[in-house]
This record gives C-alpha cells, structure tokens and sequence, in this order.
C-alpha cells in the first residue's frame, strides 16, 4: 500500500485497522464489485479519531471503524 496516497502518514493504529477491515471488506464482495474496490483502485486514505476513510476512483469512499458493527460502511 505504499504506493497509495496518505498510508505513509497513518499511525501504526491506523494502518492495523485499515489492513484488517479492508481486507474483511474485499472479501465480502465479488465479481465486478470486487475489482472496483481493488487495491489498484484506491486513490488515498485519510484518517481521523478511531476510523480510515478510503478513497476509490469510481468515487465511492468507505470508511472503517471499530464503532462500526461490521467495520465498514
């Protein structure tokens, strides 16, 4: 993830959630969903208190949170 924009500035808190609720996250979807939200098609990650919001190309965001039941929305 290195390559994508803002995972560099993430503390190591937020790079372990993001690492694991994106990974929840992808393997949730499938087929062409799936590739929309490919590692490929990230364009940057943000954070803030207790949540990472990632950017994709097809201009959706989603957010991952610990307060969030299934961690991401």
């Amino acid at each position: 993830m290195q390559h994508v924009k803002g995972y560099d500035k993430l503390s190591d808190w937020h790079k372990n959630l993001f690492d694991r609720m994106y990974k929840k996250h992808i393997a949730s979807l499938q087929g062409h969903v799936a590739r929309l939200y490919s590692e490929q098609n990230i364009v940057e990650i943000k954070s803030g208190l207790g949540y990472v919001k990632v950017y994709f190309r097809h201009g959706k965001c989603s957010t991952y949170s610990m307060k969030n039941q299934k961690g991401f929305s």
